[in-house]
């Protein structure tokens, strides 16, 4: 691990043509077979194909990391008691059906519920916001 973690630095601080190598990993047409010899020689070629995988693919990662922290807040999301789900255009009817029964208290809940879809989910949600409901967003709040 320190070998990675020392390499990845080196990539980093490391500049090839004025770029960073780290940069240049992120490239589609740049692979660690690219880097001159004596830079390439400083760990296994394995150990670069990490890092390279590493650089490759962190801006993923973090998308990721975001889109999950979305769908916990939205989870979080508190859908207001005695709401008509008739009144929310785009639902089905039968998830209207199954959430006026069910009577959830977030959209978390809501979302566990079976048959209901994440479209459904982000339809009520959309909903929530557009009639000032917002301000039941645990998450939102200033």
């Amino acid at each position: 691990m320190e070998l990675l973690n020392q390499i990845r630095l080196t990539a980093i601080e490391t500049k090839v043509r004025g770029i960073p190598i780290a940069q240049l990993l992120k490239r589609p047409d740049f692979s660690v077979m690219d880097l001159p010899h004596e830079i390439l020689s400083s760990a296994s070629p394995s150990v670069w194909e990490l890092v390279e995988t590493d650089f490759k693919y962190e801006g993923y990662a973090a998308r990721q990391s975001e889109q999950n922290r979305q769908l916990e807040r939205r989870g979080q999301q508190i859908i207001p008691d005695g709401l008509d789900y008739n009144k929310i255009a785009g639902l089905r009817s039968e998830t209207r059906q199954k959430l006026s029964a069910l009577r959830p208290t977030s959209l978390g809940q809501a979302a566990r519920i079976s048959g209901i879809t994440p479209a459904d989910i982000a339809i009520i949600s959309i909903w929530l916001m557009k009639n000032n409901l917002h301000n039941l967003l645990p998450y939102l709040k200033s």
